[in-house]
């Protein structure tokens, strides 16, 4: 598995994807509206992403399965998947993963996994000591994901509705 800098095109199908999926999740957990999920979440990744994937300490990446053909000679590999990590910032001492997401017909075969890794090379790499991240409380597979590789809860929102 390896990291490669997204092009233009791929950073605009991860945008609307973002909006959807991100809208979504926030729905679910209660934050957003469902009827305006989408809109919301757009609104959000266009503030936090001012100059798109230009925009400062915001690195996107695309996912690759390393390729090799039945010889064992290297092919271009298969793009599994997204990767969006934040670089430090006021008020951030670590970078984070702002979104990991691998391709419907890719999961449950290890990719996650692999591209959490590739990730932590990446940020190794950059000279950072840590890598942070923030999982939605229902999502079980992606906690239990985190967890066997080593992330543990620093910090815990949690939520009572009340029946008047």
């Amino acid at each position: 598995m390896h990291l490669r800098a997204m092009t233009h095109d791929e950073f605009d199908r991860f945008l609307a994807n973002q909006a959807i999926d991100y809208g979504t999740l926030k729905a679910r957990a209660g934050v957003f509206d469902e009827a305006t999920a989408e809109q919301q979440a757009r609104s959000e990744l266009l503030e936090l992403l001012p100059d798109g994937s230009s925009t400062a300490g915001m690195l996107f990446f695309t996912a690759v399965e390393d390729g090799a053909n039945e010889n064992g000679t290297d092919e271009n590999g298969t793009d599994v998947g997204w990767l969006w990590l934040a670089m430090p910032a006021p008020g951030r001492r670590q970078p984070w993963v702002y979104d990991l997401w691998v391709d419907p017909e890719h999961r449950r075969k290890g990719y996650g996994r692999a591209i959490m890794l590739a990730a932590e090379r990446e940020v190794a790499a950059r000279g950072h000591k840590e890598l942070g991240l923030n999982v939605f409380g229902d999502n079980t597979y992606a906690i239990a994901l985190y967890a066997s590789l080593g992330y543990h809860v620093t910090a815990m929102q949690m939520v009572k509705p009340l029946v008047p």
